[in-house]
């Protein structure tokens, strides 16, 4: 299951003051080790976590992509890098979930995400909050955008519809 507390401890290892490419492999390696304990609701599919690292088409590498050139521009970039990732996984669900058949969706609060880290990064600095604390915040937006509204579905044969939780 998704864990607010796994994703902060992991954006905690992101090394600060970096260049670009050690960072987005950082941020994209954060991203994929929380989504590695996906599971399903109510059928408890986890999550299939080699498909995740598929060399240059699977969804780490997607995000990646995403993220190249784009990572001064946190909120934006980071949405579009997770955004990325999620597009992977919906082109084939079958392949990261057993049994998974179109369609499959990403989670609704991802549309807003990069509007919501920029509120949370100005709040971090104008704050001048610790690392602990501003990096929780940055968690839990990330994980609110994956839980709060509508997680990320999948469908199953009957139709059943999975949240990946």
């Amino acid at each position: 299951m998704l864990s607010q507390a796994t994703l902060k401890t992991l954006l905690l290892t992101l090394p600060l003051g970096i260049t670009e490419p050690p960072a987005v492999e950082a941020w994209a390696e954060a991203f994929t080790a929380y989504f590695e304990d996906a599971v399903s609701t109510p059928g408890s599919i986890p999550v299939i976590v080699a498909a995740l690292r598929t060399p240059t088409t699977g969804p780490k590498d997607a995000m990646k992509t995403a993220l190249t050139g784009q990572l001064k521009t946190t909120g934006a970039a980071l949405q579009a890098g997770i955004q990325a990732f999620w597009a992977v996984i919906n082109l084939a669900p079958a392949l990261f979930f057993t049994g998974a058949i179109l369609p499959s969706t990403p989670p609704a609060g991802l549309t807003t995400l990069g509007a919501t880290l920029l509120v949370t990064g100005t709040a971090n600095t104008a704050q001048v909050l610790d690392k602990d604390t501003a990096v929780g915040n940055i968690a839990a937006d990330i994980h609110t955008a994956h839980t709060a509204q509508a997680g990320g579905t999948f469908t199953l044969p009957g139709p059943t519809v999975e949240t990946i939780t």
